[in-house]
């Protein structure tokens, strides 16, 4: 909280300004974007970060109703500066060196901005940010694989089996992250593969859960079903790159309709004479 608006508040003068960054960030810059990318992409966003594991985990382990909703909400109005600062460091970064790689811009800023000792001061700021949510996200994995997956399988498991199984599950999932980030290139395309794995399959049913709404069993295994075949097909068919925008989007419309238009079949038994 203290880093960020000091790394903005160092680029902004070395800019010239806020005037100089107002007038960059409204300049019409070679590479424009469609709106309709950008509210694909805001979708895919919105949609990816709904009730995500360790989002959920920290509004159960709230003390009241209460304070998990003024948590959330003092969350929520301090992210929204906060974002504002990371998009204006991104155009303070276009704006020093418009040829760098976009995933370099921060630590760019950072290296190029900020005097000595603020320097180091803000780098680790930033790495304790990264560090928050990975940690957040690897302990909800290892939690689901050893709760949801491998306890119902094997109800036998002692407590020290359970901790065993969920630490080794935290490194499995760590090095297999790290091998994904490596298989891609831009900070983006890493958020919006991840979403398809999330967002296609277990969003709408989860959702309508939390709400109260009650489907049969077989209408989340359809749905589910539906939201993977869907997001399969576009893959194998897309050609654009553009097109992962669009990926999850379909896969959550497919999941939509088939969780809230199954019906089971009737029995067609006949009675005994």
């Amino acid at each position: 909280m203290v880093s960020l608006p000091l790394v903005f508040f160092f680029g902004v003068q070395t800019i010239g300004g806020f005037e100089k960054l107002y007038f960059y960030s409204t300049v019409n810059f070679s590479n424009n974007v469609p709106y309709s990318s950008i509210a694909l992409v805001f979708l895919s966003f919105f949609f990816g970060e709904t009730l995500v594991p360790p989002y959920v985990q920290r509004l159960l382990i709230g003390k009241t109703i209460k304070h998990t909703i003024r948590g959330n909400m003092a969350s929520g109005i301090i992210s929204i500066p906060f974002f504002l600062m990371i998009g204006l460091i991104g155009v303070i970064a276009l704006v020093m060196n418009p040829d760098l790689n976009p995933n370099l811009a921060l630590p760019y800023v950072v290296l190029e901005v900020m005097p000595i000792g603020l320097k180091g001061f803000a780098i680790a700021g930033m790495m304790a940010i990264i560090l928050s949510s990975a940690d957040s996200f690897l302990n909800a994995a290892s939690v689901s694989i050893t709760h949801d997956v491998l306890t119902p399988i094997m109800p036998r498991l002692t407590e020290v089996q359970k901790l065993l199984i969920s630490k080794y599950s935290t490194y499995f999932v760590a090095l297999s992250g790290l091998l994904f980030t490596l298989s891609l290139e831009s900070a983006i395309d890493i958020l919006l593969e991840a979403y398809m794995f999330w967002t296609p399959v277990v969003l709408v049913p989860f959702v309508a859960g939390v709400m109260g709404v009650k489907r049969p069993k077989e209408a989340f295994l359809y749905s589910a079903a539906s939201g993977i075949a869907t997001v399969t097909i576009i893959r194998l068919l897309s050609l654009k790159h553009s097109a992962y925008f669009e990926i999850s989007i379909w896969g959550i419309l497919a999941n939509f309709i088939v969780f809230f238009l199954y019906r089971p079949m009737p029995s067609f038994s006949r009675k005994p004479v």
